[in-house]
């Protein structure tokens, strides 16, 4: 539990990170290593495209991402509990590479 706690922690604040880095990402939430990422548009309308290219695109970086959301714009990142740090830290940077690679430059700060 005590690993879990704290690898959730860094997951959290390594996406939020991301989330000013990248716009496209209007919400970062969750519990634990239970963590979402939620896409939007620049006029904060739901992004299901995005979403669904930063998911596949992150299969190309060995990184499987769940999505989900009612509007399909939002995507899970749900790690084993026995997950390390430095799993956490490689996570964050493929997903970092997929979404340089997928956001447009619309998105761009």
């Amino acid at each position: 539990m005590h690993n879990s706690a704290e690898r959730g922690e860094q997951l959290q604040a390594g996406l939020k990170r991301l989330q000013e880095q990248f716009p496209v990402i209007g919400d970062v939430r969750g519990l634990g290593l239970m963590q979402a990422i939620e896409f939007t548009t620049p006029e904060g309308e739901a992004d299901a495209t995005t979403a669904a290219a930063v998911q596949q695109g992150a299969v190309a970086e060995e990184l499987l991402l769940l999505p989900c959301g009612p509007l399909g714009n939002v995507i899970r990142i749900v790690p084993a509990l026995t997950v390390s740090a430095e799993e956490v830290d490689l996570a964050l940077e493929r997903l970092e590479r997929t979404l340089a690679k997928v956001v447009t430059p619309a998105y761009a700060n």
